[in-house]
């Protein structure tokens, strides 16, 4: 069993000292699972966003198509190797442009496999050492493998079970900026009637301020905002 340990995305800018973004889920993966049962299993809220943009009009009407499902291209790069989800042959092989730009200046990447032919096992990886996710394009994860073992009596022996996911951070929740007290599940932007632009509002005081008897009041745009606390 392999523990990988996916961390936030964050900030970054060459020469500066940024931290990694906190460390928002730990999953424990069977060494004969395929690399695509790591990436199914990741949570990121960028891949649940609603692709029809704003949605004020209509705020009840049901999603009918996720960035997820939209952009299904992804890529890890591990010990100098690309490993691109092939699955669908409308994906992106994101490690070409790198490879473009690297040879542009002289640095030379290894090769690029199928991420759904790659075994955990066969993977050469340092403990401890920063590797990377990316996903819709520009959604860049730091990945790290902290830990792999014999399964013990402890862990669950079903081999359904995995991957396993074994922490799940909900450092980064945003509250509704009306009440404070439930997660905000919108973002409210150009409203006469809230103090501050944008505003993130939960289900309840979105709908109490901006609609009457189902219709909108006013004018303004609503977009969905998902967390991790409001997907798990």
């Amino acid at each position: 069993m392999v523990s990988f340990r996916i961390h936030d995305p964050f900030s970054h800018t060459v020469g500066d000292n940024s931290r990694p973004g906190s460390c928002s889920q730990q999953i424990n993966v069977l060494g004969q699972q395929f690399l695509t049962a790591l990436k199914d299993k990741i949570v990121c809220e960028s891949d649940f966003q609603d692709t029809r943009g704003d949605v004020s009009e209509q705020p009840d009407a049901p999603v009918t198509l996720r960035a997820r499902e939209l952009y299904e291209s992804s890529m890890f790069y591990f010990d100098n190797t690309f490993y691109i989800d092939t699955r669908n042959n409308e994906n992106v092989d994101y490690s070409k442009t790198i490879k473009e730009w690297g040879t542009k200046r002289g640095i030379l990447f290894g090769g690029t496999k199928q991420m759904e032919r790659t075994l955990v096992e066969d993977l050469e990886i340092r403990f401890g050492y920063p590797y990377l996710y990316l996903h819709q394009g520009c959604c860049e994860h730091v990945v790290i493998i902290n830990d792999a073992r014999l399964l013990t009596p402890k862990d669950s022996l079903f081999g359904f079970d995995y991957p396993l996911m074994t922490k799940v951070s909900h450092k980064n929740l945003i509250h509704c900026m009306t009440c404070s007290r439930f997660p905000a599940k919108w973002i409210v932007r150009g409203s006469d009637r809230l103090a501050h632009d944008p505003t993130y509002q939960c289900k309840t005081c979105f709908k109490l301020l901006h609609y009457k008897n189902g219709k909108k009041i006013g004018k303004f745009t609503a977009y969905q905002y998902w967390q991790r606390s409001t997907i798990l």
